[in-house]
């Protein structure tokens, strides 16, 4: 099924000579989703290790290294934020800090100061605050956790 992919892709003199294929898989970890409901209210310190989406309402500090957090249409944020990737689409009052990225989405509203290597600020989006951007690290997203593998198939 990739070579024939490939090749619908390509005239035939130009078709590439191998296809190279990056597999990564995890060691027994699960990579799902958490999500807090627009219903829950939580107080204090918010950490984990895997992606988070929040509708609900955070006071405190959320620690999310290396994951995504998400905050929803519903989502009302009053803490500092630290992860790989933040994206907003409710009201966060707070600092972020974002190794990889930043984006505020249309119905956005954020007053805090970012700290990020990307940022994406969509029309519409309310924006108060400093932003510092630094020098992408290079990061692995899966870090030790994962294996990868590369294989070669000749086209």
């Amino acid at each position: 099924m990739v070579r024939d992919a490939v090749r619908c892709h390509f005239e035939d003199d130009e078709s590439p000579r191998e296809i190279r294929l990056h597999f990564v898989r995890a060691d027994g970890i699960e990579l799902e989703t958490a999500s807090i409901g627009k219903s829950i209210k939580v107080h204090g310190l918010l950490s984990g290790r895997q992606d988070l989406v929040i509708d609900g309402c955070i006071e405190g500090s959320i620690d999310i290294p290396g994951q995504t957090v998400t905050i929803g249409v519903n989502g009302r944020i009053h803490a500092s934020i630290n992860a790989l990737d933040v994206i907003i689409y409710g009201a966060v009052e707070g600092n972020i800090h974002a190794e990889h990225r930043v984006e505020l989405h249309k119905t956005a509203s954020l007053c805090g100061n970012i700290s990020s290597s990307r940022i994406s600020i969509h029309d519409g989006a309310y924006f108060r605050g400093s932003v510092d951007i630094h020098q992408p690290e290079h990061h692995q997203r899966f870090g030790t956790l994962h294996e990868t593998i590369d294989e070669v198939i000749s086209a």
